[in-house]
């Protein structure tokens, strides 16, 4: 019995490798050969049998003559991207963040200065593609309203005040330009660039994007413009 026991252990043992010359192995590929940790943590071969397929591989360890190898598993990565757009898809229906900051001219912008207007914001930066590549169509929108006191366009910039000068000496961007705004860009749990939120004349934000793609840049346009209008009604 026990020669049978470790012929099939020498197996899997064959089987292991093989994989590991191929490919990332699963714990389903794997099985439990032997008993294995996590977190530095001895776990029992009934509960290695329970992360097959909610783990993966991580190495295996050589033991010493007459001990057994150890396994190591690890739960697979988190996409961090998508739990920061989640984050920031939340904030849907909330009160939004106050700010406080000054523009590239100077102006004092502030969240309670803004109470009972739309506020229609921007995060980008200058060395954005995707964020020039909204900026036509942005100024589009923000002439569709020209004249509105009830609505504020203010575009958060990552950039000092000296590169925003150099970059908007040859690019429109009819916004009022925030710069140094990475701190606000937290605050409103920014996952990526640009991203855009509009906030409603009670404070509460009604919509919220994240990136875009060169074929979808008018539909984001007609987005935000179709939330501004209900907003303004």
């Amino acid at each position: 019995m026990r020669y049978k026991k470790e012929i099939f252990t020498l197996t899997l043992i064959v089987f292991c490798f093989i994989n590991m010359a191929n490919a990332q192995i699963s714990i389903r590929e794997i099985k439990a050969i032997y008993k294995s940790k996590i977190d530095g943590r001895i776990i029992s071969e009934k509960e290695f049998q329970t992360f097959k397929g909610t783990h993966i591989f991580h190495k295996i360890v050589k033991g010493e003559k007459g001990r057994r190898d150890t396994i190591y598993i690890t739960p697979p990565k988190v996409n961090i991207v998508n739990v920061k757009k989640t984050q920031f898809k939340s904030q849907i229906g909330k009160k939004a963040s106050t700010f406080s900051a000054m523009d590239i001219y100077g102006n004092q912008v502030s969240y309670s200065k803004l109470k009972g207007k739309v506020i229609v914001i921007n995060f980008w930066f200058v060395a954005c593609p995707p964020c020039i590549l909204e900026m036509p169509g942005l100024n589009k929108l923000v002439a569709s309203y020209e004249g509105r006191k009830d609505i504020a366009f203010i575009g958060f910039a990552l950039d000092s005040e000296t590169n925003l000068g150099r970059f908007l000496s040859h690019t429109d961007f009819d916004y009022q330009i925030i710069p140094n705004s990475k701190k606000i860009a937290r605050q409103f749990k920014v996952p990526g660039y640009p991203s855009n939120i509009i906030i409603d004349k009670k404070g509460v934000i009604q919509y919220l994007n994240v990136g875009i793609e060169e074929e979808t840049i008018d539909k984001s346009i007609d987005n935000l413009k179709n939330t501004i209008d209900k907003l303004i009604k």
